[in-house]
C-alpha cells in the first residue's frame, strides 16, 4: 500500500494521497511483498524475490544503470533471490542471495565511502556486491542512512561511512571506506557476535 504527495513517487496516477493498494504490476504477485524501505523520495521493495524500485535516481540510487527517474515500479533485471533492501540519502544497500550464500550490495552517491566502495567519491548507478557471503556466513540485516551505513553477518556489525560523532562506537570519528567491523561492547573487549539489528538516524 502506497501513498504520497506526488504522482512520481507512488506507483498508482491518481489518489496517490490515499493509501491504495499496488495492484495487477507485471512480474509481481499482489500479495508477495516482503521487504521495503523508502529513502529521499524514493523507494524500494521486494516481490517475491524480485526488486522493484521507483522515484528519484540522480545518484543512481535505484541501481537501474542510468539517473532517470522512475515513476512506476521498475524491476531490477530478473534474479529472484533479494533478500533485504535499505534506503538511504541518494544511496541504496541490499541482501542479495540464497540462505548460506547471502552477499550485500550497493548502489548510488558514495559521498564520505556510505557506499563501502573503497573511496569516498563518484556514483554507482548499477547494483555492485560490496561483500560476498563468507563461510556461509549469512549478511542479515543492511540499514542506510544519510550520510553511513550498517549491516549484520551472523551476528557480526559492520559499517561503512561518515564517522563523525563517533557514530560507530569504535572511539574514533575517522570515515571508513569499506564495510569494517564494529560492535564492541566494552572498551577493548572483544566484538559482540550477538547483533540482531540496527537503526540510523539522521547526522544530527
Amino acid at each position: 500500500w502506497m501513498a504520497g504527495y506526488s504522482a512520481s513517487y507512488v506507483h498508482q496516477t491518481t489518489n496517490q494521497r490515499t493509501l491504495t493498494q499496488v495492484t495487477s504490476l507485471s512480474g509481481a504477485s499482489d500479495t508477495g511483498w516482503t521487504d521495503v524501505s523508502v529513502g529521499t523520495d524514493f523507494l524500494l521493495a521486494i516481490n517475491s524475490g524480485k526488486l522493484f524500485v521507483l522515484g528519484t535516481n540522480g545518484d543512481g540510487q535505484l541501481g537501474t544503470g542510468d539517473t532517470s527517474i522512475k515513476t512506476t515500479f521498475t524491476q531490477i533485471g530478473s534474479d529472484t533471490d533479494w533478500y533485504k533492501v535499505a534506503a538511504g540519502n541518494n544511496h541504496s544497500a541490499a541482501i542479495k542471495g540464497a540462505s548460506g550464500s547471502r552477499a550485500l550490495y550497493t548502489t548510488g552517491e558514495n559521498r564520505d565511502g556510505k557506499c563501502g566502495s573503497g573511496d569516498t567519491s563518484g556514483d554507482d548507478t548499477s547494483w555492485i556486491e560490496r561483500v560476498s557471503a563468507d563461510a556461509s556466513e549469512d549478511w542479515t540485516f543492511v540499514e542506510a542512512g544519510e550520510s553511513h551505513t550498517m549491516s549484520i553477518k551472523a551476528g557480526k556489525l559492520f559499517v561503512t561511512g561518515d564517522g563523525s560523532y563517533e557514530r560507530f562506537g569504535n572511539n574514533s570519528q575517522t570515515d571508513i571506506t569499506t564495510f569494517t567491523q564494529t560492535g564492541r561492547t566494552s572498551s577493548g573487549g572483544a566484538f559482540a557476535t550477538d547483533w540482531v539489528s540496527g537503526s540510523i538516524s539522521k547526522l544530527k
